[in-house]
């Protein structure tokens, strides 16, 4: 009796892996796929070098999709980006997206 309890937590406990495992590999592709297209873009549109246009995509890929995984809670961006930190926390990392009212509460302006 106590090994089966065991053998099905332990069974519970591979399918938890399991999809966390699938949840990180779908993320990891996205990312890369982000990262490839803005390489292409930066080497055909722009003319650059393939090793600038490379890190290029990943700091632009990591800066649009990524940021908000990182620096959930703000403190990143309260401490080196003081200008945002006046920022409601679900713009923090899509700020082009907020209202002209929530940017100028902050005291942000776009141009």
């Amino acid at each position: 009796m106590k090994t089966t309890r065991s053998l099905l937590v332990l069974q519970i406990q591979l399918k938890d892996i399991e999809a966390n495992m699938e949840q990180l590999l779908d993320k990891v592709y996205s990312t890369s796929v982000a990262m490839l297209l803005t390489a292409v873009v930066s080497v055909f549109l722009f003319g650059f070098h393939l090793s600038l246009a490379f890190f290029l995509s990943s700091t632009f890929t990591l800066i649009l999709f990524e940021s908000y995984k990182f620096d959930s809670n703000r403190e990143y961006v309260q401490r080196w980006l003081a200008d945002f930190a006046g920022l409601l926390t679900e713009w923090i990392h899509h700020l082009w997206n907020a209202s002209e009212s929530v940017l100028q509460a902050a005291g942000i302006e776009l141009r």
